[in-house]
């Protein structure tokens, strides 16, 4: 086909990233024997650059393909997701995790976890960070959670940590859920077994006080 088009030069360049060839660079030419051997290492060190920047383009494009399938899937989870680094910078919040604070998503990323966790509850998760390993990376734990405006409730947090070749953390992610109303119900019948205690005991002791002063009378 080449003769056909009337080239009388063809170069086949791979395009190569290390040992892996990932695409071909023709070039055609009507002139003969323009590519000389000097021309040629020449284009096959350019297909190299080509080679290393496309497996580069390659890469970016399906990373940043896979942070958006990431994001959507947990934009639809009804539980809040939250993802920090070591430093506690928040880096990404999902719709429940703002919407439980009742702030926008964008106005917490950037910010650390140690402004919206603070006190007994600020202890408890940074112990429970502190004590992940690259062999135990996950933790759960309860805390409670005080606002700004004066409510208060529980949250239920299921903290992973990752870590790099090095065993350094380099981000984590806590999974959790509101769990106040769980809570007060789990109150309200621990009152009521209190109650019904205490109960019984008064009725214990008025039979017995009922037969005393009973004899007393005799």
């Amino acid at each position: 086909p080449c003769i056909e088009f009337g080239y009388q030069s063809v170069a086949l360049i791979p395009l190569r990233t290390g040992a892996e060839t990932i695409g071909l660079l023709q070039l055609n030419d009507g002139r003969p024997n323009l590519f000389s051997s000097r021309l040629v290492r020449f284009l096959e060190g350019l297909g190299n650059t080509i080679g290393i920047a496309l497996a580069r383009k390659h890469a970016e494009d399906a990373l940043r393909e896979s942070e958006e399938l990431y994001r959507r899937i947990v934009q639809d989870q009804t539980e809040m997701i939250c993802r920090c680094l070591p430093d506690g910078t928040i880096v990404f919040a999902n719709g429940p995790f703002s919407r439980f604070l009742r702030r926008p998503e964008d106005s917490l990323v950037g910010t650390c976890v140690h402004d919206l966790v603070s006190g007994e509850a600020w202890a408890q998760l940074a112990k429970a960070v502190e004590g992940q390993t690259p062999s135990h990376p996950v933790a759960a734990l309860e805390l409670p959670f005080a606002f700004p405006d004066g409510r208060s409730g529980w949250t239920r947090w299921t903290l992973r940590s990752f870590f790099d070749e090095g065993n350094v953390r380099v981000a984590s992610q806590a999974t959790g859920s509101d769990v106040t109303s769980e809570k007060m119900a789990e109150e309200e019948h621990r009152l009521a077994a209190v109650g019904q205690l205490a109960a019984g005991v008064a009725h214990d002791v008025n039979n017995y006080l009922t037969a005393i002063l009973g004899n007393v009378d005799l």
